[in-house]
């Protein structure tokens, strides 16, 4: 039977119709699952995994350092004990005008609950003295590792940012003072163990503009950074 025009555009409209409800349909649940997923992380209740959990612990930790002193914040995600140090490393080196103020800064707490291992931060607020100056020396130091660099290729910043660090800075197999741990011992100090180099080449990428993090197992802490379109690994103490 031929289609009249009525008839074709009664099917037409069924099935522009149809198509509006499965869209509708489909942005319904994304929008329930973006929302779920942000309840999560607004409760505290989010498995420490991906950017959305990372970014708002480190904002609410940031604004706690910034607004109080002499209190405690804990964050109890289920995470592995690699992952909290990595975070607490990450931390320390994203906000050196805020953690060169404080020492120390971070206690982990780790136990098993049925095989699974979890972590637990508590930010201890001890005021340092001397932090304006640390930071302003740090700045110093940083901006000469990373001196006529800005226009180079990042293969080329990587290679030549990582000599001049090995250059300036003396391992340590053991922490010899406080900030040896961290990246102040690495760019300002120039002695530090593989906990101050990761960190401070992290500081240094991050300047540079250069995607990079750090890993750690039990006893070692190293780098990973992107160029070339993939990740590689680069450990300033042993490459």
């Amino acid at each position: 039977m031929r289609w009249t025009t009525s008839s074709r555009n009664r099917r037409r409209a069924a099935c522009l119709s149809l198509i509006a409800f499965l869209l509708l349909t489909a942005l319904c649940m994304s929008s329930g699952d973006a929302s779920a997923e942000s309840e999560r992380v607004k409760v505290g209740a989010y498995i420490y995994e991906g950017d959305a959990a990372r970014i708002y612990m480190d904002r609410q930790l940031l604004h706690k350092l910034k607004e109080k002193q002499d209190t405690k914040v804990t964050f109890s995600d289920a995470m592995s004990i690699d992952e909290a140090r990595v975070f607490q490393y990450e931390f320390y080196a994203m906000h050196p005008e805020v953690t060169l103020s404080y020492a120390p800064l971070f206690a982990l707490q780790t136990y098993d609950n049925d095989k699974k291992i979890c972590a637990g931060y508590v930010a201890t607020y001890i005021s340092s003295e001397g932090g304006a100056q640390r930071y302003r020396n740090l700045e110093d130091a940083a901006k000469k590792l990373l001196r006529g660099t800005s226009d180079l290729s990042d293969k080329d910043k990587v290679r030549i940012i990582a000599k001049r660090l090995r250059s300036s800075c003396e391992y340590a197999d053991t922490p010899t003072d406080l900030w040896s741990e961290s990246l102040y011992g690495c760019l300002a100090d120039g002695k530090a163990t593989c906990i101050g180099y990761s960190e401070g080449f992290f500081y240094l990428m991050r300047r540079a503009g250069i995607p990079c993090k750090i890993e750690v197992n039990r006893y070692h802490a190293w780098n990973k950074v992107f160029y070339d379109r993939k990740w590689h690994k680069t450990d300033l103490t042993r490459d």
